[in-house]
């Protein structure tokens, strides 16, 4: 049968067949291995850089395009022979049996198989899925790319010698050049750079009494590219590292009283409270310098900042990007005032009611060594000492810090009092209403406060250490796999198809021989012969049509079979011979 099968498809029509599937197998796994392919071997990352997945998709949906169409057409010839052995109506005779040799186009085989339903329906939606299924398909390379998109990819390790720091020579030369009166508070920050964090958020105290955000330790990098930030994978290096934990204390009032004070340069005098603060509890892991004591009104509480430069490892969790502070517009009393949306650096300083992970904050995952004994780079008492001076612990002491945003102006007040910029007084104002909560406010204003001081001195750093820096670089490959599903599916039903036609013509077809032009025209011709219609050669076919049909003979059943025919031989023997041609089909 296999013989017979192999015979009556024909070499071409076989060959067609076997390598138009073989074709649509490797695409397929061609394709698969660009969608779910180990990422980081040689070949895989050497066409992502050279950006060729676009163009290898291309041209693999270019195969699949061509093999489906060839494919569809001998199966289109294959569904067309069954239909002839079957019955054709009279008028669609000749379109079915030259459609076993050449295929006339899309709309003209869509219509046959549409009409052939009725009469076949399992034959006739067949091909009417073969050919859904081959339109379909031409838009392969349209449906594959679309799910193609700018995304992280490919991993690149960096070792460099990075400038981590500076010694006492520049510190003496940057004594002149940096104002250490705290001017740095009504600077206005323009980047929220992304920073490393270590917490433990074991310990967390938030009652009436006291506000603690616990241990939080704050790493900034040494990287002044905002893109290597954004893309940081890993970084194993020096880093500035700042112990960002406030706790706040509900404090107990005693000797308050009003005092006039003589505003600077002028006659005139401001009331102001004054008086004494004492601590309601005590926080334990905590130094003495900074909190349980007694402290006026009149001048900052004590504070101790504590900085170092350590040899650490972070790790990103995830995506980042760098938030900025926008405008947003809200009505109020019917008018329109502009307003600073702080939200997003808000959530990147976990300043927020909900407590969010450093993955969900846009944060490397700092990672610090046990007892937190990390190697800490010698020799920078200078530095160390300039961020202080640059930002808590100036050498002109800051009597007052003005949080608000319509505070008076800095000349009525008394002594070195700061406005702080606008900006930063929006993120501890909003991070106070959402919170409610000083402690978390404050960390949030600290940090940036820092981070802008921070970067600041980064352009004098001329200590050179080796760090690693491992990027994710974004390419365009692949970012889903619903377009590649989907044409994997349509691929599979295609074969399918296929595989049901090649069967079909195997069980329902005897007489074909696939891919004959003169079998075809033939047995097509007989129909003429039978029909009388030898003036088809000079009218068009929709006279002939009508002509058939106003005879009512349109819908007449024929079919190709097998018919015995008798001949006499010259010398008067009766002969007999098997014919297969098309002829009316007899109840």
């Amino acid at each position: 049968m296999a013989r017979g099968l192999l015979k009556r498809l024909g070499a071409f029509s076989t060959f067609i067949l076997l390598f138009g599937a073989s074709i649509l197998v490797a695409a397929l796994s061609f394709l698969t291995c660009i969608w779910f392919g180990e990422k980081q071997r040689s070949p895989w990352r050497y066409c992502v850089e050279h950006a060729w997945l676009p163009v290898m998709v291309t041209l693999a949906s270019l195969l699949i395009r061509l093999a489906v169409s060839t494919q569809t057409t001998t199966a289109i010839s294959l569904v067309a022979s069954i239909l002839l052995e079957s019955h054709v109506h009279l008028a669609r005779v000749p379109d079915v049996s030259i459609l076993r040799f050449a295929n006339p186009g899309l709309l003209v085989t869509s219509r046959i198989m549409l009409e052939s339903i009725i009469a076949s329906p399992f034959v006739g939606i067949l091909g009417l899925c073969l050919i859904l299924s081959s339109i379909a398909l031409q838009f392969s390379s349209t449906i594959l790319l679309s799910d193609f998109g700018t995304v992280p990819a490919l991993t690149i390790n960096q070792t460099n010698q990075l400038n981590v720091s500076y010694g006492p020579y520049t510190a003496v030369q940057l004594t002149n050049e940096m104002s250490y009166s705290g001017a740095l508070w009504t600077a206005t920050p323009s980047e929220f750079t992304v920073f490393a964090e270590y917490n433990d958020p074991s310990y967390r105290r938030f009652s009436d009494a006291v506000h603690d955000t616990g241990v939080t330790v704050r790493s900034f990098l040494p990287i002044s590219s905002r893109l290597t930030r954004m893309g940081l994978d890993r970084y194993h290096g020096y880093t500035t590292t700042i112990d960002t934990r406030v706790a706040c204390i509900r404090p107990v009032l005693g000797n308050v009283t009003f005092a006039d004070i003589q505003v600077p340069s002028s006659d005139l005098y401001s009331t102001y409270l004054q008086g004494h603060a004492t601590p309601s509890t005590h926080i334990p892991f905590l130094p003495s310098t900074a909190s349980n004591l007694t402290t006026k009104f009149s001048c900052l509480a004590n504070r101790n900042f504590w900085n170092s430069t350590r040899l650490v490892s972070a790790e990103s969790l995830g995506d980042r990007e760098e938030p900025q502070i926008s405008i947003r517009k809200t009505l109020i009393d019917n008018y329109v005032v502009a307003q600073l949306d702080t939200k997003a650096v808000r959530r990147q300083l976990g300043a927020t009611k909900e407590i969010l992970t450093l993955e969900e904050r846009g944060l490397l995952k700092l990672e610090l060594g046990p007892g937190h004994k990390d190697q800490i780079l010698p020799n920078q008492d200078a530095f160390e000492r300039d961020m202080m001076f640059f930002t808590v612990l100036p050498i002109h002491p800051i009597d007052a810090l003005m949080l608000c945003t319509n505070c008076i102006e800095e000349v009525f007040a008394p002594g070195n009092t700061r406005i702080v910029n606008r900006r930063l007084a929006s993120v501890f104002l909003d991070s106070l209403e959402e919170t409610n909560s000083p402690a978390m406010a404050l960390q949030a204003m600290f940090t940036i406060f820092s981070q802008t001081a921070y970067y600041n001195l980064v352009p004098y750093f001329d200590v050179l250490e080796t760090g690693t820096i491992t990027i994710t670089a974004s390419h365009y490959i692949p970012a889903r796999s619903i377009g590649f599903a989907s044409v994997a599916a349509l691929v599979l039903i295609h074969l399918i198809l296929v595989a049901m036609a090649v069967a079909c013509f195997a069980s329902w077809s005897y007489h074909t021989l696939l891919s004959n032009i003169w079998q075809a025209f033939t047995q097509a011709a007989v129909v003429i012969d039978e029909n009388g219609l030898y003036n088809a050669t000079t009218i068009p076919d929709k006279d002939i049509h009508r002509s058939l049909k106003e005879q009512g003979r349109d819908r007449e059943e024929w079919h190709l079979t097998a018919v015995t025919q008798y001949y006499r031989e010259p010398m008067g023997d009766m002969l007999e011979e098997n014919v297969v041609s098309i002829r009316k089909k007899t109840a």
